[in-house]
This record gives structure tokens, C-alpha cells and sequence, in this order.
């Protein structure tokens, strides 16, 4: 079935007329034929065809084969399309099985559905993430990217400007330098890969050390380098490379400054997605990317200041967007590890994101903390799901495993729609990833307008650790868990060992900015 559909697919989108970029009509891209279309689902919006492209994902739950070799590196299969619009579009996707409902999240976005013979319809007038749940399964859903229309697009003739039109290209690494853009435009998608002639930096295991991995450069990779750019509508794709059991950061950006990232399109990477490193002065804007494998973190932000991160989605198996503080000790980050003069994370804003979390924190800072974490705000975020099932981690929340402080971390106005793990975690403890085992203290962390709507009760943990501080000075308002304000420890349910101290409740308070 699969083949005449993207035959007939692939001669519409090529033969259709793209919506001029100024115009009110959405825009929609073709697929190049590289591009295998997921069966599930048909997308129209406006009766114009948008093509459905196929993902790996990473839930347990929903088992469709193994990746690189091992049993416990599993995946399942999820659909995602995109366009880009400036005014209200009608959306109708066919669903390739009998259902009878669906559910679109995020719910905050209040969108109601139709369903008829097996076809859900909508409308929707903003850009934004959406997830499409047939039946209200979180199976094989469907992820719809609706973008903004492109206020200015770079010139491909431009020297500066490294640019990938419509179509199928091959790369192994792009290094950008200061003063470039990197442009990947709708209906693009950019294959990473790998021969035998591509620099090998070391081994990695995974599985109990059954699986041997290969470090390759990163995808995309700058060094002290200024202004640069990496946008598009298109797909950076990095499942060839975890085919051959390879792994390459998809972008790693490394002493830089005055860095815009926006509108692209991850898909297929097995270890940490976008990295900031040491750097200044960067905004992350409508950044889009669904992982397979182990170790997918979502945006890590590294001993990095002045950073704005917004309006994206994150689907990964590990964390979504976290603060960490470190040169050396985590293989996923650095293909070399060079000790530098001590800094901090800090001065960071995260807003209006959306995550499906399949393991790992949603948001926070967690594990590698060799340094101070401050002046951190997670603002207007939602977590659609957090489907792994372990005590061990929270939605949101902070892990220390290493000796500096993580102090003046702001969460405002999160919901929490589903989850299978504990909802807040503050954490201590020494993992594998520990260098100094005298860990540092977790303070002055707030905690305002938390809102949990569906599922089972889910605790919150608070689990200090040593004698060096511990966790104190935590500010809980307007909590409100299943429908119930939560204001003192006997209104839900609180775990905390004597290393905790100074957990204060109070009322909902208006966020900064409102």
C-alpha cells in the first residue's frame, strides 16, 4: 500500500504550486523520494496535500523492533507533517484504521475535533506543536508542525550562506564559521552519514557493554565563531548514522556568540541533540525534533549565559531541555574533554514549549553540576506526556550528582498532562556521571502555578543527600494537582528525608511578564 501512495503523493506535492511566502494561503513543502510517507495517516489542510514522513521513537509501551543491535534499545513509529501559516487553515487528516475520536494536545490550545468515518477534522489559526491522538492513544501518533510564515529568507546565492533547496542531500559534518547562515528550506531533508573513510574519535558501549558504538564528528559543528544562523523548514536527518551504530551530536555549538537556531527539523539522532556550549548570546526559536535510541537530550545548555529558548517541541528519550555545568566527564556531549577557567549556566529563559517526555526530566538541570546553575527560568511550558515509569527521575526538577550549587531556578506556569513518574523531583545523588562525589546544595528553587490534569496521583520528592547543604529554601505556590490546591505536604503526596528543609506553600502569584 505503502508504494502507491507515496507515488501519488510525490507527483502532487512536486506538480502543486508552492504558496508564495507572502501571500495568506499556507505554505506547503514536497518530499523528496528518499522520503518513505507513514501509511497511518493522510494530511490535508486547506484540500491540499501535506506529507506525512515517518519517525522512531523511544516508548517502551509500544514495541515495534530493536535498534542497533541490543533488545533494550527499542522503537516504536510515529507520523509528523509540516507547513506554515498567517491566518486560520481547515486540517483533515485520514486515519488508516477505525476510530472514533481523538484527542489533540496540547490542551491548553482547546482544539475540539470532529471525527467522521475514520477523519478527524479542525481548524486551527496559530502556530504551535500539535499532537494528534486517535482514540486518545499515544500509539503511532501523529506529530503536526505548524510553523509561522518566514518573515525573510536568505539569499542561496549569498557567499555567506550555506544553503539546501528541496530535495535529498548527503552530508557527513557542516562546520560553520562566523558570519555564515546554514539554510535548510522547506521540502529539504539533509541525510547525515558516515563511510569508512569518516574520523573515528573513540568506542562507546551501551546494553551492559553488548552494544559497541562509534563516536564520529558532530553534525553540525561550530567553534568560537560569531553570528551565526541555522534555520529552514526543512529535516536534519541522523538515522543513517545510528544504522551504522554510529553516533554523531546533530549540533554542538562551542564557544560562540550571538547564535540564532530556528524552524528546523531533527529527526533519528541517538545521543545529545543540540548542545550549547560555553557560549553567549544565543536563541533557540521553534526548534522541532523527535530522537530514537539512548541519550537523545532534547537542548542542553552548557556553562552558557544569555540564552533564549522558545516555542519549540522536544520528543527524546532522555532529557528535554536542561542546564548542566561541566567540561569534562559526560561522553555524550564532547568528542574531547579540555578543563577550562571555572563559570557558570546562567541568565537562561525557556518559554512556551511543548514535550512528550519519554524519559529522563522535562525540564530542570540534572546530573552534571561541576559548576554554579543560576538565574534559570522555565516559564509557560507543557509536558503533553512523561511516559517512563520510574521513581528515579521527576517531570521537572533538579538533579545534582556533582559538588558546585544549582540555586534561583524559577518554574512558572508549567502543566504536567499526563505522567507516569513522580511530578517535581529534587534530587541528590551520585550516579556514573559523578566526578566529585561532595555533591553541592540545591536552594532557592521556585515552583509557581503547576498544574497536573490527567492521570494517577503522582508524588512529589524532595531527597537531599550529604552534608553539604543538602536542599533548603523551596517555594511551592499554586500547585494544583488533579484538580486540587495543593497548599501544605498533607494535600498530596510529599516525600523528603531529613536533608530537606524550608519547603514554604503559599498562593498562586502572577509570573514575571504577565
Amino acid at each position: 500500500m505503502s508504494l502507491p501512495l507515496r507515488s501519488f503523493l510525490g507527483l502532487f506535492l512536486l506538480a502543486s504550486p508552492v504558496a508564495s511566502h507572502a501571500d495568506d494561503r499556507p505554505t506547503l513543502y514536497p518530499a523528496p523520494e528518499s522520503e518513505v510517507p507513514f501509511a497511518d495517516y493522510r494530511i490535508q489542510v486547506n484540500d491540499r496535500e501535506v506529507f506525512c514522513h515517518a519517525a522512531r521513537v523511544f516508548d517502551s509501551r509500544f514495541t515495534e523492533g530493536t535498534l542497533m543491535g541490543s533488545p533494550e534499545i527499542t522503537y516504536s513509529t510515529v507520523g509528523f507533517g509540516y507547513f506554515d501559516i498567517s491566518g486560520k487553515v481547515r486540517v483533515r487528516i485520514k486515519v488508516n484504521r477505525e476510530i472514533s475520536s481523538a484527542v489533540i494536545r496540547p490542551l491548553s490550545r482547546g482544539i475540539e475535533p470532529t471525527v467522521k468515518d475514520n477523519t478527524i477534522e479542525f481548524t486551527v489559526d496559530e502556530p504551535g506543536a500539535l499532537t494528534i491522538e486517535p482514540d486518545g492513544s499515544e500509539k503511532r501518533v501523529l506529530h503536526l508542525f505548524v510553523n509561522p510564515k518566514e518573515e525573510s529568507r536568505p539569499d542561496p546565492e549569498d557567499e555567506s550562506v550555506i544553503y539546501f533547496g528541496p530535495g535529498e542531500h548527503v552530508v557527513d559534518t557542516i562546520r560553520l564559521k562566523s558570519d555564515q547562515t546554514l539554510y535548510v528550506d522547506g521540502g529539504a531533508v539533509v541525510y547525515f552519514d558516515v563511510t569508512d573513510d569518516s574520523p573515528v574519535h573513540r568506542k562507546e558501549y551501551r546494553s551492559r557493554k553488548a552494544v559497541t558504538l562509534k563516536r564520529y564528528d558532530h553534525g553540525i559543528h561550530a567553534v568560537a565563531a560569531k553570528n551565526l544562523k541555522i534555520k529552514g523548514r526543512g529535516i536534519l536527518d541522523f538515522s543513517r548514522v545510528l544504522e551504522k551504530k554510529g553516533r554523531k551530536n546533530p549540533i554542538h555549538i562551542n564557544a560562540c556568540h550571538n547564535v540564532e537556531i530556528e524552524g528546523v527539523i531533527l529527526r533519528g539522532a541517538n545521543c545529545w541533540h543540540a548542545t550549547i556550549y560555553r557560549s553567549k548570546d544565543v536563541e533557540i526559536d521553534n526548534l522541532k525534533e523527535i530522537g530514537a535510541g539512548y541519550n537523545t537530550d532534547g537542548i542542553n545548555i552548557v556553562l552558557s549565559q544569555d540564552v533564549h529558548i522558545h516555542d519549540c517541541f522536544m520528543r527524546q528519550r532522555d532529557d528535554g531541555i536542561v542546564m548542566k555545568s561541566m567540561d569534562t566527564g559526560n561522553m555524550d556531549a564532547f568528542i574531547e574533554e579540555i578543563p577550562q577557567p571555572d563559570t557558570s549556566t546562567s541568565r537562561v529563559l525557556v518559554e512556551d514549549c511543548v514535550i512528550w517526555s519519554d524519559w529522563g526530566y522535562a525540564l530542570g538541570v540534572t546530573y552534571e553540576t561541576r559548576m554554579p546553575v543560576n538565574d534559570i527560568e522555565f516559564r509557560n511550558c507543557e509536558i503533553i506526556h512523561a511516559t517512563h515509569a520510574t521513581p528515579g527521575q521527576g517531570v521537572i526538577g533538579i538533579l545534582v550528582a556533582d559538588s558546585d550549587v544549582v540555586s534561583d531556578v524559577r518554574f512558572n506556569d508549567i502543566t504536567i498532562e499526563r505522567s507516569l513518574k513522580p511530578l517535581i523531583k529534587l534530587d541528590q545523588k551520585i550516579t556514573a556521571w559523578t566526578v566529585n562525589p561532595d555533591l553541592g546544595e540545591i536552594r532557592d528553587i521556585h515552583f509557581n502555578n503547576i498544574r497536573y490534569l490527567e492521570g494517577e496521583p503522582r508524588p512529589v520528592i524532595f531527597h537531599g543527600f550529604g552534608d553539604k547543604g543538602g536542599i533548603h529554601d523551596i517555594h511551592l505556590h499554586g500547585l494544583n494537582f488533579l484538580g486540587k490546591d495543593v497548599r501544605s505536604i498533607d494535600d498530596w503526596k510529599f516525600i523528603m528525608n531529613d536533608k530537606v528543609r524550608d519547603v514554604r506553600f503559599g498562593k498562586s502569584t502572577a509570573s514575571p511578564g504577565e
